[in-house]
This record gives structure tokens, sequence and C-alpha cells, in this order.
């Protein structure tokens, strides 16, 4: 989920990040994870006039708590901030290192 706001919000730096930290990641298949997918790109691309599509809030409502969406929602808005710091200040893409523990 990480990955696709970061996608969305054409932030190389963020993306960078999150595949050098979940190697061999995939957003495939089972339906919690597209509904996941489905909240973030709605809540990152939130329509100014309809907000969320019944259609999309009703997925993740069969599938997440109130409180699970409310979880997805804030992850998705701390990466948009994050993505909005490392676009405009054009961050170094690439010299990102994880920490070994």
């Amino acid at each position: 989920m990480l990955t696709r706001a970061s996608q969305l919000n054409g932030c190389a730096y963020c993306l960078d990040i999150h595949m050098r930290l979940l190697p061999g990641h995939t957003q495939q298949g089972r339906a919690r994870e597209r509904a996941a997918l489905a909240w973030c790109e709605t809540v990152t691309r939130l329509d100014p006039v309809h907000g969320v599509p019944d259609e999309v809030h009703e997925e993740a409502r069969a599938l997440f708590s109130e409180e699970g969406l409310m979880d997805l929602a804030m992850v998705v808005i701390v990466i948009n901030g994050w993505n909005r710091i490392a676009v405009p200040s054009q961050a170094d893409v690439g010299g990102y290192k994880p920490a070994r523990h």
C-alpha cells in the first residue's frame, strides 16, 4: 500500500525506500489486499466532490473493521505526507540504506 501511494504521487524517493525494505513484496491477489489498495487509491486521490465511492467503501467495510479502515487511512495519510515532502524537495533517490538488525 505504501508503494502504491508513492507511485500515485510520483515519489521515487519513498518508492525506492519501500521497495528496499520489502524485498519480494508483491501487490497481488487476495480480496483484503485488493480492497486495501482500492482504499489507498481512493484516499490518495480523494475526489473533492464525491469523496470515497460507495463501492470502494462497501468492499472495504466488508473486509475490515471500522478501526482497521481508520488504520489504513492513517497509513495512507502518513505516506502521502512524506511523498509531499520528498517530491518537492527532490530527495536523493537511491541513497537510502536499510538498517541492519
